[in-house]
């Protein structure tokens, strides 16, 4: 006996057999399996990708209550930028951040598996001495460590680390270099910060399989400890940070009930995350529509400012039940459902930010003629306003003229604004190590041939960073000579190893490029070696690269240039013997061809776009600039372009 085949599911569109001309019942599985079914099951599959994030919130969603201390916020990111008129422009974008509360974050309390995690250490509120608990054979309590002087910053590697481990704990530590807590981390084993700062709720972007994109904002707000510990006291300050394509980071502290405008009604609205209005002004000279500037000056003489919007925080009202359902733009309670949403709905958007970026910087440059002007270092608030000269002694003025206008005000409130610089790359940190040495052992020759007692430091205004400082063995009486570089980055270091002579580095990098300067031009020149100008390897690559570039944009010739360096106290005959590159390190050897490679890369590929920096400020006419500051020197005057910052190019 056969079976019966009809009994028998045969989807012949499974196995690439062409099916037969009957048509079978509507509830055979041949039917529902047939092929003509398959964009009928496309378009279900389609359909569902785009309701399975409002099935997932709709079924999966956490009850709000008062305890709740994570929320996902599906956000929109604007852009503007007002000057120059002509070049006026604005975009936005969306985006994905969480509010989260921090000390629950730290201690892992919103952890939710595999969908979100905390992945720093767990937040420990006072400092443990694990050497000095080693030791201690009894007792309940850790052993204190010694306090440490009051915000000079000065902390132990364990203490340090510890710190380093935690926002938290970080944040609590800025603002008491601020002065806006009397104790920190920084002070002492106890917590005792933390009787002064209660909940802080924190709004940022989060990382993907451990990749962070572009994090343009981050906003931290503080409030103060309320009477019960989970209670929430009374709001205090608000922290930005402010990030950009350089990884630089521009703290501003904003304290509640302190140089606010609005209406009483607004100052007394209690801000968090959800109901929050900021605007950072920035102060610029009044100038009528007509181009005519109008009358009126400062009691100090100065130009009349006017406040000019520099940047908004919004809190927008949520959109109507309906569209939020559609769209899915609402904060809701953080769980791996509503997580997921977020992200089936903005897959790419916490990756897209820098080419987003990018892609407008392409516009305002290419289709609004905004020129391009190069990174500048970053400056201190309590710094020098820009001068329109400096011959390379003390802390060079910054070259961006686009600073903020420091008033005595501003310079009076200087806690509530800070940078943090970015961590120096490999080729700088590469840099620093090839000089400390080269310092080193010029000390000790000095030391042996000529008998002289050197003191070399090098400061920056990084806090962050501790520079350098070499000394003689036998320093003691008053006849040691002391030489001091001035730097706000790691540009002094990487300008001396790819510079041959010094003195050259010192004309390219201080005086032209102001990335640094020294104490006196004399302590300079007598304790680095008077050489001449590389005449092997990539260091004489990288000088012909600027000498040619010279040559081809100016009607002087190669012996006039060199000439002109002389005059600045820059042997240009080769010497006899044959140092630098056959002697280097294979990681200074890389630097020096990295830097060759990228500055005839970089003039390259303008070229072939046609992008444009601000006339003057180009790269590769940094030996040009130096040149006619020697022939300006030598007429007996110096004058200097200020003619800086984002120029429109008609």
């Amino acid at each position: 006996m056969t079976a019966n085949a009809s009994t028998q599911p045969n989807p012949s569109w499974l196995f690439g057999k062409t099916s037969s001309t009957t048509s079978p019942p509507l509830l055979s599985p041949d039917f529902w399996l047939s092929r003509n079914f398959i964009p009928l099951y496309l378009l279900f599959l389609l359909f569902l990708s785009f309701r399975l994030p409002s099935l997932l919130e709709r079924l999966f969603t956490p009850t709000l209550t008062s305890s709740t201390s994570s929320f996902v916020i599906p956000a929109e990111t604007r852009h503007a930028r007002f000057l120059p008129i002509e070049s006026q422009h604005k975009f936005r974008y969306n985006t994905l951040y969480l509010a989260l509360r921090l000390d629950h974050l730290e201690t892992r309390k919103l952890d939710t598996d595999h969908a979100f995690a905390w992945k720093g250490p767990i937040l420990l509120p006072e400092f443990v001495d694990e050497h000095a608990l080693a030791q201690s054979k009894k007792g309940v309590t850790p052993t204190p460590a010694p306090t440490s002087a009051v915000g000079n910053g000065d902390v132990t590697e364990q203490r340090a680390g510890w710190i380093e481990g935690s926002i938290l704990l970080k944040l609590a530590y800025e603002l008491r270099q601020r002065e806006f807590l009397k104790s920190g981390p920084q002070n002492g084993a106890g917590g005792e910060w933390s009787k002064e700062l209660g909940q802080v709720w924190t709004v940022t972007m989060p990382s993907i399989a451990g990749t962070t994109g572009i994090n343009p904002l981050t906003v931290h707000y503080c409030y103060r400890p309320g009477e019960k510990g989970e209670d929430r006291g009374k709001f205090w300050l608000i922290v930005l940070e402010v990030h950009n394509t350089f990884s630089e980071r521009h703290i501003y502290v904003l304290e509640a009930g302190k140089n606010e405008d609005g209406s009483e009604e607004e100052k007394r609205r209690d801000p968090t995350p959800f109901t929050l209005g900021i605007r950072l002004l920035l102060l610029i000279e009044a100038e009528a529509s007509d181009g005519v500037k109008p009358d009126g000056e400062s009691a100090e003489g100065s130009p009349k400012l006017v406040k000019k919007m520099m940047a908004t925080l919004d809190s927008i009202p949520p959109p109507s039940p309906k569209a939020s359902s559609r769209t899915g733009r609402y904060v809701r309670p953080l769980s791996p459902a509503t997580l997921y949403a977020a992200l089936m709905r903005q897959p790419l958007d916490l990756f897209l930010t820098f080419v987003r970026i990018l892609y407008e910087a392409a516009r305002l440059h290419f289709v609004r003629r905004l020129d391009v002007f190069g990174r500048p270092d970053m400056v201190q608030v309590p710094e020098a306003s820009p001068l329109s000269a400096f011959d390379g002694v003390g802390l060079p003025p910054p070259l961006n003229q686009i600073q903020p206008h420091r008033s005595e005000a501003d310079k009076n409130d200087e806690r509530s604004v800070g940078l943090m610089y970015p961590e120096p790359g490999w080729a700088e940190i590469t840099a620093k190590k090839y000089m400390e040495e080269m310092i080193r052992k010029r000390v000790q020759a000095l030391e042996a041939e000529k008998g002289e007692e050197w003191s070399v430091r090098v400061e920056s205004t990084d806090p962050a960073d501790p520079g350098l400082h070499i000394a003689s063995d036998k320093m003691g009486d008053e006849k040691v000579r002391q030489l001091v570089l001035y730097t706000r980055s790691y540009g002094v270091y990487v300008d001396l190893m790819t510079h041959q002579p010094p003195s050259l580095a010192l004309l390219l990098g201080s005086v032209v490029g102001r990335r640094w300067g020294v104490n006196s031009m004399d302590a300079f020149d007598s304790f680095f070696p008077s050489g001449s100008l590389a005449d092997t390897g990539t260091r004489k690559k990288h000088f012909d690269f600027l000498l040619n570039s010279h040559l081809g944009s100016s009607s002087s010739d190669r012996e006039e240039a060199l000439q002109s360096l002389q005059k600045f106290g820059i042997p240009t005959k080769p010497t006899t013997t044959k140092e630098g590159e056959q002697k280097e390190s294979r990681k200074v050897t890389t630097v020096l061809w990295m830097r060759y490679l990228a500055a005839v890369a970089e003039k390259k590929a303008f070229a072939l776009l046609g992008a444009r920096y601000v006339k003057g400020t180009e790269p590769w006419l940094e030996l040009q600039r130096g040149l006619k500051y020697i022939e300006k020197k030598a007429a007996g005057g110096v004058e200097w372009d200020t003619k800086l910052g984002s120029v429109y190019h008609p």
